[in-house]
């Protein structure tokens, strides 16, 4: 008598799994029932590989292990998100999105007032920021305002 099964497990005959409907991010996608790993539902989703998965259980959100992969009965429910790092304002530490920060966001996310001026801790010494610009973030940045210099009071 032949063993059936390692010829199906060294073949390609995945017949196996049943193709099961989840969402990401508000779109349906078909995939494999069972183990399916976070690279993959990232992908066919076409998500940004530093950006976070997390899965919806009972109304709250879970991050999924970037490396990691979850176990797909059918009708999850997946969301993506920016990851968040940590900058300082005003000695008060607060999350953003890595990237471009626009300085209106980092003074609206600091409670900034609007007749101070915000200014970034760089090679030892603070540089003040235009109010319409903006600053590339990486996380640990460190940011101060203070009033205007040099204007009548």
């Amino acid at each position: 008598m032949t063993n059936i099964k390692h010829e199906v497990q060294g073949g390609h005959n995945h017949g196996h799994h049943n193709e099961v409907e989840i969402s990401i991010n508000a779109k349906h996608f078909k995939v494999h029932e069972g183990p399916n790993s976070v690279k993959h539902l990232k992908q066919i989703a076409e998500i940004p590989h530093e950006d976070v998965l997390d899965k919806e259980v009972e109304g709250k959100l879970h991050p999924l292990d970037q490396d990691g992969e979850v176990h797909i009965h059918g009708g999850e429910i997946f969301v993506s998100r920016k990851k968040l790092v940590e900058i300082t304002i005003n000695n008060k530490p607060r999350k953003t999105h890595p990237g471009k920060n626009t300085v209106t966001h980092l003074r609206t996310l600091g409670e900034v007032p609007a007749d101070e001026v915000l200014a970034e801790f760089k090679h030892g010494q603070f540089v003040d920021l235009a109010d319409d610009g903006h600053v590339e973030i990486h996380g640990g940045e460190i940011f101060a305002s203070h009033r205007q210099s040099g204007g009548s009071s």
